[in-house]
C-alpha cells in the first residue's frame, strides 16, 4: 500500500513536473511569436513609408523635368512636396486622428487607396485609405479628378484639421482632413 502511495505521488509529481514545463514551453513560444509578428508590422510599416516617399520623389522628379513650361509654379509645388513628404514620415496618423489642427496648414504627402469619390458643385471630397491600413484622411479638391473608389492615388496636399461627416447609416464620423492641391491617379 505504501508502494502504491509513492508510486502515484511520483507519478503525480512528474506528470505536474510535465505539465508545468510544458506551460512554460508554450508561454516561451507565445511570446517569440508575438515579437515575431510585431517585428514584421514594423518592417511592414517602414517598407510602406520608404515606398511613399519614393512616389514621391519620382512625382518631384517629373516635375524638376517640367520647369520650363512654369519654373516659379514648379518650384514652389516641388519645395512643398518635399515638406509635405517630410512631414508624412514626422506627423504620425496616432498624432493627425489626435490633434490634427496642431498641424494645420502643414504639407502633407498621401498615398493611398480612394474608398469613396463625391464630385458636387466643381469640387470633389474622396476619402482615402492610406496603403496598407485602415487609416483613413477626408481630402478636398477643388476641381475635378478621375480618381474612383478602387483607385490607388497621390496626394499633395495641406492640411485643414478634422473634420466631422454623418456617413450612410448616420453615424458621426471624424477623421482628419486634407485640401489636396495635387492629386495623381493610379489604376487598382
Amino acid at each position: 500500500m505504501k508502494r502504491t502511495i509513492i508510486t502515484i505521488v511520483i507519478t503525480a509529481a512528474v506528470i505536474l513536473s510535465g505539465v508545468y514545463f510544458y506551460n512554460q514551453y508554450t508561454v516561451k513560444a507565445n511570446k517569440e511569436k508575438i515579437e515575431s509578428i510585431k517585428q514584421a508590422e514594423k518592417e511592414k510599416e517602414a517598407e510602406m513609408k520608404e515606398e511613399q516617399k519614393n512616389l514621391a520623389r519620382e512625382r518631384i522628379e517629373k516635375a524638376d523635368k517640367s520647369v520650363k513650361e512654369d519654373p516659379n509654379a514648379v518650384i514652389e509645388t516641388a519645395e512643398m512636396s518635399n515638406e509635405g513628404i517630410d512631414n508624412t514620415e514626422a506627423i504620425s496618423y496616432g498624432e493627425l486622428d489626435k490633434a490634427a489642427d496642431r498641424y494645420k496648414d502643414k504639407p502633407y504627402f498621401l498615398s493611398g487607396v480612394v474608398e469613396q469619390a463625391i464630385e458636387e458643385n466643381g469640387e470633389t471630397v474622396l476619402r482615402v485609405s492610406v496603403l496598407g491600413t485602415n487609416n483613413e484622411f477626408l481630402v478636398h479638391y477643388q476641381g475635378i479628378t478621375d480618381a474612383v473608389e478602387g483607385n490607388v492615388v497621390n496626394i499633395d496636399s495641406i492640411i485643414l484639421g478634422k473634420e466631422s461627416y454623418s456617413n450612410g447609416m448616420g453615424v458621426q464620423v471624424t477623421l482628419p482632413a486634407l485640401e489636396a492641391y495635387h492629386i495623381e491617379v493610379y489604376l487598382e
